[in-house]
């Protein structure tokens, strides 16, 4: 404490008074006391010893850092000795030797760049430094993929996957290039070269997914790149070996989601016409499509609906042609519009409403099939990549058509029939059964024509494809459980005229021939995703024989939530058979990961 009494000059030092003869000066307290002013300097408050420790660490870290600089200087003038090469042939994948958080997982790395000088262990600061434009290590630096591994999977990509990607990158952007201006899109298409090595494939799949929720959850950065990324993912994620049908909605809601947040329509719509415009018409084109097939499989609301934009999108794809994929997609819309419009006309998914009655539906029915046939015409020739791709988008078409009116009420099945019956409820029984019988026969048509196809066709087709299939199997089933038979003078088994589980047993037959090369068939690529596909398939026919002593269903509006997702869940209630219940029929055809563990 200062005492008033204090010379002025001393003040600001004092202390604390003692006796002390040496001194001649003393303050008021002191006079009065007979003592001694004893002054000494002030000293300061004692630092926190927290801030204390943090000012070490900082010291420390800078001279690690000036040592580490001091070594890399070093190695660049060829004074450190460079570290002996790897006894791995190039290409090979060696297992990692550190665990990621404790846990091995089992990743498999490429053998690293032997010609490069010697790599000293990052520092704690160049542990947090971030080399390219992404906010995160990419998987190169992280050390699942060496550089030369790298660019191996990106020239596969360019080659076997190219021509059919929905958004194919540059041909002239570099792994360099892409790793500094498109990180995500470089991490999709890694993923999707590497579906030959399923080792490989999980781990980039893991890191692509920590990825995406970092970027659109967690530290929300959304670019044009992450977009992209997620088009290219989600194109082939049918191929994934982790595959989730329930996973398929949210990548379709995550996508078009990202397409909004971006403002992707308006600058469609208003950016001048340049390489990058009509790349994000082929983005918007891609992701309306993919987005919009995928609900109408797992029959969920469309989450992008059709409008000006992607009207906008498709002209330019159709007078640029660019892409070997682009007169394809707008192909592929094409066809999609037509359902939508089917929807529309039969009030398919309207719950209220006058909807248009049986007899009154040959009109609208002979002209979307011949506008459907117009579009699959003015496709590509016989011969083309894509040939054999809209001759299965042309079946599929025909099949909703049919499927969409047949759900048209009332029930045929409960109107009399036989010589008894009215001319016109006969006529209603022989249309109804014409309508069975062309549903059943494009079905059958578009399975034949899948079964007939090559393994390399089989393995390069995408998730649209993959949602026809899915599709077909639920229509197919669905034709089955109909209790309609015809009439006493014209019986129509239509279970029997199904074949499901001779249809089921072929393609199990078929699949498990390419993942193993048997039975006369190119062994594939992906003999994980094969045999897997077969397993499953196996899974649906065995349960489809010991359920086939249900009652059937009633019509095939009964039947209308069938759709290709969840089948697990129906499995635990199957034993039910005095409860079963027709709106849980809900399968996931492709849902590898949990359904059959």
């Amino acid at each position: 404490m200062e005492h008033a009494s204090a010379p002025a000059r001393e003040r600001r030092q004092l202390l604390r008074c003692l006796p002390d003869g040496d001194s001649e000066q003393t303050c008021q307290r002191c006079l009065r006391l007979g003592k001694i002013c004893v002054f000494s300097e002030a000293r300061g408050r004692a630092k926190d010893k927290s801030r204390q420790s943090n000012t070490k660490i900082k010291e420390v870290e800078k001279r690690i850092n000036d040592i580490y600089s001091l070594l890399q200087d070093k190695v660049a003038h060829g004074n450190v000795a460079q570290a002996p090469a790897s006894t791995n042939t190039e290409g090979t994948f060696m297992p990692v030797a550190f665990p990621t958080q404790g846990v091995d997982h089992g990743v498999n790395l490429g053998q690293f760049d032997h010609k490069s000088p010697a790599v000293f262990p990052p520092t704690p600061a160049s542990m947090n430094m971030d080399t390219y434009a992404n906010d995160n290590p990419d998987v190169i630096s992280k050390g699942l993929l060496s550089i030369p591994e790298a660019q191996k999977l990106v020239q596969v990509f360019k080659q076997d996957y190219w021509q059919y990607c929905l958004l194919p990158p540059p041909l002239d952007q570099d792994l360099s290039t892409m790793r500094s201006e498109r990180p995500q899109l470089l991490l999709a298409v890694l993923m999707v070269a590497a579906q030959r090595n399923v080792t490989l494939q999980r781990a980039l799949t893991r890191e692509y997914r920590e990825n995406l929720a970092k970027r659109t959850l967690v530290e929300p950065k959304k670019d044009v790149d992450l977009l992209q990324g997620l088009v290219t993912y989600f194109t082939w994620y049918c191929n994934s070996p982790d595959i989730s049908g329930h996973q398929l909605n949210i990548y379709a809601t995550l996508s078009t989601t990202l397409a909004n947040d971006l403002n992707l329509g308006s600058i469609v719509l208003s950016q001048t016409k340049t390489a990058s415009w009509l790349e994000n018409c082929r983005l918007l084109a891609a992701i309306y499509l993919l987005s919009s097939t995928t609900t109408m499989a797992i029959r969920k609301p469309v989450s992008m609906p059709y409008n000006s934009a992607i009207r906008t999108c498709c002209q330019a794809l159709r007078a640029a042609g660019e892409h070997p994929s682009d007169l394809y997609l707008v192909q592929l819309i094409q066809f999609r519009r037509c359902l939508e419009e089917i929807n529309g006309t039969f009030q398919y998914d309207v719950v209220d409403g006058r909807r248009p009655s049986l007899e009154v539906v040959d009109i609208s029915l002979n002209a979307f099939e011949r506008t459907i046939r117009e579009i699959g015409h003015s496709g590509p020739p016989d011969g083309h990549v894509f040939s054999h791709h809209i001759r299965l988008a042309e079946h599929h078409a025909i099949v909703y058509l049919h499927e969409v009116v047949l759900h048209i009420p009332p029930p045929v099945t409960q109107m009399p029939a036989g010589p008894k019956a009215e001319p016109s409820d006969q006529a209603l029984v022989a249309k109804y059964t014409s309508l069975l019988q062309r549903c059943l026969q494009e079905a059958k048509s578009y399975l034949n024509l899948y079964l007939s196809m090559s393994t390399r066709q089989v393995e390069l087709h995408t998730q649209i494809e993959k949602c026809y299939m899915s599709y077909m199997i639920i229509v197919l089933l669905k034709l089955a459980f109909n209790s309609f038979n015809g009439t006493p003078d014209d019986p129509f088994p239509l279970r029997k005229y199904c074949n499901v589980s001779q249809y089921f047993q072929s393609f199990a037959d078929v699949y498990k021939g390419r993942a193993l090369g048997s039975q006369g068939y190119e062994k594939t690529n992906l003999p994980d995703t094969m045999m897997g596909f077969h397993d499953k398939l196996l899974k649906i026919k065995n349960w489809y024989d010991r359920i086939e002593c249900f009652n059937q269903a009633e019509d095939m509006k009964v039947l209308k939530d069938m759709s290709p997702l969840n089948f697990e869940d129906i499995l635990t209630n199957e034993l039910m058979l005095n409860d079963f219940d027709w709106s849980s029929m809900d399968f996931g055809s492709f849902d590898m990961a949990t359904s059959w563990e």
